[in-house]
């Protein structure tokens, strides 16, 4: 996998699947056109609720525009081959839960996937992200599998963010398979 190019060692993961009736580059091209308006309402009031403690002391949080794909919010874009797999990349402060850090994803020092590759400041994580997409047993059938993996920059990034994957993990999971499950509308309504 491309994922291991990037972060082959990592401290937290996260990995879901989904069946998809579509040729590898419709559903290729349907994950990267994919927004949130294609997804359950529940993933924006997930993400509302994630920026409140920014909109408490008064900074503005990272913001997901509704019509955007999601893949071109905030994430770094670092190895594709298309139609099989891409990988992005994503650099957040360890103390990403506290109310009194900024808890949206690093902005400035890193500008692409050179900069990533090298990034190494001990206050920080680094997130990777891939979609790839494989034939299935059945023909006409693919499978999308995506994976998460963070790693702390640091054994105390490491600590500072524990706390924090422990309460979001659940619910990032459920955010994924809802970004699949529209992924997989898409492909299909597209393929019929």
């Amino acid at each position: 996998m491309l994922l291991d190019e990037y972060l082959p060692n990592y401290d937290f993961t996260e990995v879901h699947t989904i069946r998809i009736s579509a040729a590898p580059e419709t559903v290729y091209r349907a994950i990267k056109e994919t927004t949130l308006t294609e997804i359950s309402g529940i993933v924006r009031l997930l993400l509302t609720l994630r920026e409140l403690p920014e909109k408490i002391v008064g900074r503005e949080g990272f913001r997901i525009e509704d019509d955007k794909p999601l893949l071109d919010t905030g994430f770094i874009p670092l190895l594709k081959q298309p139609p099989h797999e891409f990988v992005v990349g994503m650099i957040v402060p360890a103390k990403i839960g506290r109310i009194w850090q900024k808890s949206s994803r690093l902005d400035g020092p890193v500008a692409d996937a050179g900069e990533y590759a090298v990034f190494n400041h001990p206050d920080y994580l680094k997130v990777v992200m891939n979609m790839l997409v494989e034939p299935a047993p059945d023909p006409g059938v693919v499978i999308v599998r995506t994976e998460s993996r963070t790693k702390g920059l640091s054994d105390n990034a490491r600590k500072s963010f524990r706390p924090y994957w422990a309460v979001i993990r659940p619910w990032s999971g459920l955010i994924r398979r809802l970004w699949l499950k529209a992924i997989k509308k898409r492909a299909e309504n597209r393929h019929q």
